[in-house]
């Protein structure tokens, strides 16, 4: 079996990114309401997954495992925050319309 070897500016880019993640989910935990932050933090999983997809698909840089677990992690919380922002635009539309339940 073989192993691709990550190099440092790899580890770098996954643990700035995962950093950056972190930070931009608790500002948007403690900011709910908070559109623009909540689309950079909905954006930056949408990167991640374009960036370790290309890493993948174009530059063979990655394994398949290490794509399955970016993508697990990544994809879950991306279909976790579309699904809130869905729920939060349908509230606000039967608001709108007087019907909020």
């Amino acid at each position: 079996m073989m192993f691709l070897a990550v190099t440092e500016i790899h580890g770098r880019t996954f643990g700035t990114w995962t950093l950056l993640t972190c930070t931009l989910c608790l500002l948007c935990a403690r900011n709910l309401h908070n559109k623009p932050l909540y689309l950079a933090t909905l954006l930056s999983f949408v990167y991640a997954l374009g960036h370790f997809g290309m890493e993948y698909l174009i530059f063979h840089t990655m394994s398949t495992k290490n794509v399955l677990t970016v993508t697990f992690f990544a994809g879950t919380y991306f279909l976790e925050f579309l699904f809130i922002f869905y729920n939060e635009v349908a509230i606000r539309v039967r608001i709108r319309r007087g019907k909020p339940y």
